[in-house]
């Protein structure tokens, strides 16, 4: 009896070692993905929840979630689930797999920010692992996200020490908590190495512009209110890199959004989704696609670079009919670059994938700019309306990039 035991305890361990397994390709936030500040679903308090975005694909289909998952939705090329601000892990549940916890700190981000968008790619690994099964997944570790937080803790002692005069003091208790990707500590940490600190006539943090530039910059893209600002001055003034105009603009009317809450407008100007009457371009929807694809100029770097493919563009059609807050709710996806071959040169490989995604990068936004100028040149609508009464509508709309 034992011998069999123990047969089938092996086989049982070497199936599980040659199991498949799902496996995180990339979590990142998307700091100028306006979807869930657009299409908003509100937690039990009535506070906006955080978006994460997975991409569909054959091995990844039909995706479920735990720890504080308020609603998911699959419409065959994304999925999006919607979480509770604050939530800083989740486990994600496909059939047939083991299940797998995401700690957002992991990837440089400590918890998800209300309104914000997230990209979650996964993939499935079908390599054999001789690896320690990980640790078992329990509830409440994936369930707790408690007000008493220590790294929460850790920044506030940190402000407190900074104001007490004990400068040297805070910095260590900054860096632990920016390791972990707590937004406000790398903002802070960011403007001490800005400006460098001092105790006692030495210095205890040099200033360092580029790694101010990095932490600010990681802050502003999870959403941090406060950084957006800070890093629109860096890229107006050029600390940390050359000064680049546009994307100061771009960050401070991020900043400008996140401040100007929708919920601030009264419920006569705030944009519909669904009306009684929906909006209307005159000559009907195929006079729209036709005036369009008139107005679209497919751009030079796209062309050369044979980049196609849809934007998704959204904007509000206001009571008057004209078209205001244009922003892209979905580009472009772009495959990465072939993988290394065996042998080749690796400075030479790089260089090569370094070109691929600054020429496709370029591209894209050439594309995504193209597509709102034609938005732009399209005639008015007539109005969307409730009780016949004209009011603001969100309109969402596909721009296909093909080249002929």
């Amino acid at each position: 009896m034992r011998v069999i035991i123990l047969f089938i305890t092996i086989i049982g361990c070497t199936l599980s070692a040659s199991a498949k397994s799902i496996k995180i390709k990339s979590f990142n936030p998307s700091p100028f993905d306006q979807t869930a500040s657009i299409y908003q679903k509100l937690d039990n308090n009535g506070i906006p929840c955080s978006l994460i975005k997975i991409p569909v694909s054959d091995e990844i289909a039909e995706v479920s979630f735990e720890g504080n998952i308020i609603e998911t939705n699959n419409d065959g090329s994304e999925i999006y689930a919607y979480f509770t601000a604050g939530t800083k892990q989740i486990v994600v549940k496909i059939s047939g797999f083991p299940p797998l916890r995401i700690v957002f700190s992991d990837y440089g981000v400590y918890r998800l920010f209300s309104k914000q968008v997230y990209n979650l790619s996964l993939s499935i690994d079908t390599a054999s692992s001789n690896n320690t099964p990980s640790t078992p997944i329990r509830i409440h570790d994936m369930l707790d996200n408690s007000d008493s937080d220590p790294i929460d803790d850790m920044v506030e002692k940190a402000n407190q020490l900074y104001a007490d005069g004990k400068k040297a003091n805070a910095i260590p208790l900054l860096e632990k908590a920016a390791e972990l990707g707590h937004a406000e500590a790398l903002l802070s940490l960011g403007l001490l190495y800005e400006n460098g600190v001092k105790s006692k006539g030495k210095w205890v943090l040099k200033p360092d512009e580029q790694t101010a530039f990095t932490m600010v910059q990681n802050s502003a893209q999870q959403g941090y209110t406060p950084a957006q600002k800070v890093l629109s001055r860096y890229y107006l003034t050029g600390i940390g890199l050359s000064p680049d105009k546009k994307q100061a603009e771009n960050w401070k009317a991020l900043y400008n959004n996140s401040i100007s809450d929708e919920s601030n407008l009264s419920d006569d100007n705030k944009p519909f989704i669904t009306v009684e009457l929906s909006p209307e371009y005159p000559g009907g929807e195929k006079q729209l696609y036709h005036d369009l694809s008139v107005n679209l100029l497919y751009p030079n770097i796209a062309a050369e670079n044979n980049i196609q493919g849809k934007i998704i563009l959204t904007f509000v059609i206001e009571k008057d009919g004209s078209i205001s807050n244009i922003n892209i709710l979905r580009s472009i996806k772009i495959p990465p670059y072939r993988a290394k071959a065996d042998g080749e040169d690796a400075n030479t490989y790089n260089h090569e994938v370094t070109y691929y995604n600054n020429c496709t990068s370029e591209a894209v936004r050439a594309l995504e700019k193209a597509g709102i100028e034609a938005v732009k040149r399209l005639k008015k609508f007539y109005p969307g309306k409730n009780n016949g009464v004209p009011v603001r509508v969100h309109y969402t709309m596909p721009v296909n990039f093909k080249l002929q």
